[in-house]
């Protein structure tokens, strides 16, 4: 479906710095909480997620999505996306009320990032669908990938939530608040989310040290080089540190939230507990990109998802390919 979808018709850039960026872009993202930097390798809470993107640049993007301003960087994409939750005590059979449930979503995207390079301003639209429950084949996934490494076989995925339409809007818009030459970078930045995966409201600064392409050049400029006129003998080499705090106000979360669906345990009939309305997280990591290619670690330190509950680290590892 994805290559049925993707518009192969596309048109390099400028970057901010005069510069000609490449037009497309895959990306290849793995969160996982067995990457971690501090060596405490997990399998809970927030535990796996799988995402594939193609983007690529638009002159003309769709009408009805925000753009930035006139003459802005709009890099469009599609993706497809698994997120997985599971409870810490993979042998239980039983359904845990004293931890996380077992939840899976599986879901298309459509993006548009919008980047004001004259104004340092940004908006960023995504639309998602898809499926939360067993459709979405976290069963299968999870014991699929523990059989072939060997680990731990998960038993209580009969206890997961069921399966729900899941439809969300998400925009962010970011500003840049600082820059001193191509070394540092300070963005504010805003995200909401509203649907039936997610709903609130989230503020967090972007900060960016090193040797980098401009942040308002485009999604694609920051995780590539400029290829494009340019001696063939020559590597365009980025490396920076990327630090992203912030905090989440929710009304409502679709990973975690049951509705009506009970449970069964040995003390009968369970709830879930509630979710956190306000949640606050760390990322930081690393870029490194030469010519077209980019590689990125980021760990992502968040305070608990749900009520009584426990804080959870996850590592990300991406890849990034220009086209």
């Amino acid at each position: 479906m994805l290559i049925l979808m993707m518009p192969f018709c596309s048109y390099g850039q400028k970057t901010g710095d005069n510069t000609v960026a490449p037009s497309r872009m895959l990306r290849i993202y793995e969160d996982n909480d067995f990457i971690n930097i501090t060596g405490n390798s997990t399998d809970k809470a927030y535990t796996n997620g799988t995402r594939l993107d193609y983007f690529y640049t638009r002159r003309h993007p769709a009408g009805w999505l925000p753009r930035a301003g006139h003459n802005s960087i709009n890099i469009a994409s599609w993706g497809i996306t698994e997120l997985m939750i599971t409870p810490n005590d993979l042998s239980i059979t039983s359904f845990q009320p004293d931890d996380y449930p077992y939840s899976t979503a599986l879901y298309v995207s459509h993006c548009l990032y919008s980047y004001n390079t004259a104004k340092k301003f940004s908006l960023q639209t995504e639309l998602l669908a898809g499926i939360r429950g067993p459709a979405a084949l976290g069963e299968q996934t999870q014991a699929f990938i523990h059989r072939v490494l060997k680990f731990q076989k998960p038993q209580g995925w009969s206890n997961q939530l069921q399966n729900k339409l899941l439809l969300n809007i998400n925009v962010a818009a970011e500003k840049q608040v600082y820059r001193y030459q191509n070394k540092l970078d300070i963005i504010g930045g805003a995200r909401l989310e509203a649907g039936t995966m997610a709903a609130g409201l989230t503020f967090y600064p972007i900060i960016r040290l090193g040797k980098m392409n401009p942040y308002f050049g485009g999604l694609i400029a920051q995780y590539t080089n400029p290829g494009k006129k340019q001696p063939a003998n020559k590597k365009n080499i980025q490396l920076y540190l990327l630090f992203k705090p912030g905090i989440s106000f929710y009304a409502s979360n679709g990973m975690l939230q049951a509705g009506h669906q009970r449970f069964s345990s040995e003390g009968g009939n369970e709830t879930l507990a509630s979710i956190k309305r306000t949640v606050w997280f760390f990322n930081g990591g690393a870029v490194l990109s030469v010519n077209r290619v980019g590689i990125s670690f980021n760990q992502n330190y968040s305070s608990a998802l749900m009520q009584h509950l426990y804080a959870h680290g996850i590592g990300n590892f991406s890849l990034y390919y220009a086209l």
